[in-house]
């Protein structure tokens, strides 16, 4: 989106937006895990809250693993070494 339309994120970029979702997810996760958790050991036990918040965590894992793949390395390297060219040719700071 930022290559689209430069700027529509505002002058830090996304990173602020970022690291805003990240903090609600995780303080939500500490919200509603609790209360998920006791909510089924109360209904079906102890053995089928286990079971229920490991299949949460699976199905959680599985689209970070997905989100962070190995593309952005070969966007950093490829900005570290045009980074580097900038910096040997005297054009950086």
């Amino acid at each position: 989106m930022e290559r689209e339309r430069p700027g529509i994120f505002g002058k830090k970029g996304a990173v602020a937006q970022a690291f805003g979702v990240q903090t609600m997810a995780q303080f939500l996760g500490l919200f509603v895990g609790p209360l998920w958790g006791g909510f089924i050991e109360y209904r079906f036990g102890w053995k089928n809250m286990s079971w229920t918040l490991a299949l949460l965590a699976g199905l959680t894992a599985v689209p970070m693993l997905w989100l962070s793949n190995g593309g952005d390395k070969v966007r950093r390297e490829e900005e570290e070494e045009r980074e580097r060219e900038r910096l040997l040719d005297g054009d950086g700071a």
